[in-house]
């Protein structure tokens, strides 16, 4: 695969933090229960989510160690990232991403440290999905991290294989099986 594309305004809308930041991101939550609102032409209003107190980069997570988990069932891999928004689109310095079905796990790093993973859609429905559900799982359970969702204010502090499952499926526009 050649380039991935993902547009500006979803950067980290669905991302992995550090568990220490479950109360944080808990409270946050619960006195913005608007967090967005949107009409046919995209969003009209958003809140500016504040940064994590604990940051993943903190964690120093080497990036060959999760690309371990990532290459065990990625669909294709690219480190040719482009975002934008409207007819403008630019690359991305230090973006990888590998692909599912479903969705892709996009990995920002810094001197081989991973700083960011986020997810967004890859545009790819082949397959059951069992095996983006399995690379969350394993994300969640190796390196004691949240899946959030700002789009839901949702928190997935779990790497139980049916939990994400039942949040991709309601929450998402996945049908994992």
């Amino acid at each position: 695969m050649n380039t991935i594309f993902f547009h500006e305004d979803f950067y980290k809308l669905i991302e992995f933090l550090p568990k220490e930041n479950y109360f944080e991101i808990s409270h946050y939550n619960k006195n913005n229960s608007n967090f967005s609102k949107q009409n046919t032409f995209g969003f009209i209003e958003m809140d500016i989510i504040p940064p994590p107190t604990f940051k993943l980069i903190d964690r120093k997570i080497p990036i060959a160690a999760l690309e371990k988990i990532l290459n065990q069932h990625s669909i294709f891999f690219s480190d040719n990232i482009n975002s934008g928004y409207g007819n403008t689109s630019y690359d991305m310095d230090n973006i990888i991403g590998y692909g599912y079905e479903y969705f892709t796990i996009f990995v920002s790093y810094e001197s081989e440290i991973v700083s960011d993973i986020w997810i967004w859609d890859s545009k790819i429905n082949e397959g059951t999905g069992e095996n983006f559900v399995k690379t969350i799982s394993l994300i969640i359970d190796t390196f004691d991290l949240l899946l959030i969702d700002w789009r839901k204010l949702l928190i997935i502090y779990s790497d139980s294989y049916d939990i994400i499952k039942k949040y991709l499926n309601i929450f998402t526009w996945a049908s994992i099986k």
